[in-house]
């Protein structure tokens, strides 16, 4: 899924590093839990592993608090991708210095995406039409 691109920084519960998803066709940062303090990793296999027995109650915390925080950042992708889609089908094709206009101009593009866009990740159904559906 991912391709790694470049190693951005390191610290608190790990690596992060700028990757490409394949799937989703975007980039992103992808971050690996490493604790350097209480973690080994082996050379030849990439693998990680706990430094001493008396440490892995500890890791095994921190990759609880690690992972709660990678599923918010997951949370982001769809932010990406919505915010990619205005500029696409509307910030381009509608250019302006005029704040007030631009505003204006999302603002009724976020009507259209909800009522009146058919959406590929819902089987091109209006996202308001499917809600409907549901709420019913």
């Amino acid at each position: 899924k991912y391709k790694i691109e470049r190693f951005i920084a390191s610290g608190g519960f790990g690596c992060t590093y700028e990757a490409y998803h394949t799937l989703l066709d975007m980039r992103v940062a992808l971050k690996e839990f490493f604790v350097s303090d209480f973690c080994n990793r082996y050379e030849k296999t990439g693998q990680v592993s706990v430094a001493t027995k008396s440490k892995v109650e500890l890791i095994s915390k921190l990759k609880k608090k690690f992972m709660d925080g990678r599923r918010r950042c997951l949370d982001n992708v769809w932010i990406e991708r919505f915010w990619r889609t205005i500029k696409r089908e509307y910030v381009y094709i509608n250019p302006t210095d005029n704040v007030k206009e631009l505003r204006e101009g999302i603002k009724n593009y976020i009507e259209y995406y909800n009522t009146k866009r058919p959406h590929q990740g819902i089987e091109h159904q209006i996202p308001m039409t499917k809600y409907a559906k549901i709420a019913a």
